[in-house]
């Protein structure tokens, strides 16, 4: 499922998901790995969860999709 909220934040904070991932800093954060994140497949790692807590106000859910 989609997070919307972060899909949202990302957008407006950066006026794309591509541009997000490259607003990260860090050669780990790709646009590929980002869009995982936002739909849900992928956990963040704690180092990607403080930035995007930090960065754009949104809390990731702790458990992927597939385990829900």
């Amino acid at each position: 499922m989609v997070n919307l909220k972060l899909k949202g934040a990302l957008v407006a904070g950066c006026g794309s998901q591509a541009a997000a991932a490259q607003a990260f800093g860090c050669a780990a954060m790709t646009e590929r790995r980002l869009s995982r994140l936002v739909h849900g497949y992928d956990l963040p790692r704690p180092e990607e969860a403080r930035i995007i807590r930090e960065k754009f106000g949104v809390e990731l859910n702790s458990q992927p999709v597939e385990a829900r």
